[in-house]
């Protein structure tokens, strides 16, 4: 099962005391046409299964854009409740949220309205440096705002599909989204992605622990690639 990682660079996280202690942003209104509201919660598990991360489970609340009816009312989204687990750095100099990148960006915007001193970066990465660096070991990518008449996406798969004419051309007219790429971990082969926000998708079957260390291991790689003029140590909120 597929399983995405996604880092941010943070200052200031809430550090909660006491196991079990929760933390809740403030409600806000779904503005979906429904009296509702929206928020998000987390929870500090304790130590994960990494012995460099501290582990926290978070329920977040996102609206979901879909025709549904309830109680007799047409409404054309509704209240999805997302629930991830987020791993923090026991320094607090970085941490992974296991979800979507939405749902991650979308719960860090919250939680820096209820915690003052808190920041986090936002990530790019070099993908046809990452590119060039990892030649051997890439088997696919998605290229996207493609310069080609009626073509905006296309995938490219392969063993060596780096070095066909058809990866020069895209890549010339293009823009490479996410890679699909071949690494060695433990005694084993496993194919990752890498995407442009430097998010990390795992397919094995790894326990947390082996997968927090897989991902410690490819960070390393994609770290080297980003594009950004800040120091990590001072992040910094995204523009709105």
């Amino acid at each position: 099962m597929a399983k995405a990682y996604h880092k941010r660079y943070i200052q200031g996280f809430p550090n909660l005391q006491k196991l079990q202690e929760t933390l809740d942003t403030p409600h806000q209104l779904a503005l979906s046409g429904m009296d509702e509201e929206v928020h998000s919660r987390m929870k500090w598990l304790g130590m994960s299964e990494h012995d460099e991360y501290k582990k926290y489970k978070v329920e977040h609340e996102t609206l979901r854009d879909i025709r549904a009816r309830f109680q007799g009312e047409i409404y054309n989204s509704i209240i999805h409740v997302v629930t991830f687990d987020l791993f923090a750095s026991t320094d607090f100099s970085h941490l992974y949220a296991a979800t979507r990148e939405p749902y991650c960006n979308e719960f860090l915007h919250r939680l820096k309205s209820v915690s003052d001193g808190f920041a986090y970066l936002d990530r790019e990465i070099d993908m046809r440096a990452l590119r060039e660096n990892l030649h051997e070991d890439v088997r696919g990518a998605w290229f996207r705002e493609l310069e080609i008449a009626d073509v905006n996406s296309a995938a490219l798969w392969g063993p060596t599909v780096t070095d066909s004419d058809d990866w020069a051309r895209y890549e010339a007219l293009g823009n490479i989204s996410t890679l699909s790429i071949e690494l060695d971990f433990a005694v084993r082969r496993e194919t990752i992605q890498v995407t442009r926000s430097g998010g990390i998708v795992l397919y094995g079957n790894m326990d947390e622990g082996e997968a927090l260390e897989f991902v410690q291991k490819i960070d390393r790689l994609v770290q080297a690639h980003e594009l950004r003029t800040d120091d990590p140590r001072q992040p910094v909120l995204p523009p709105k």
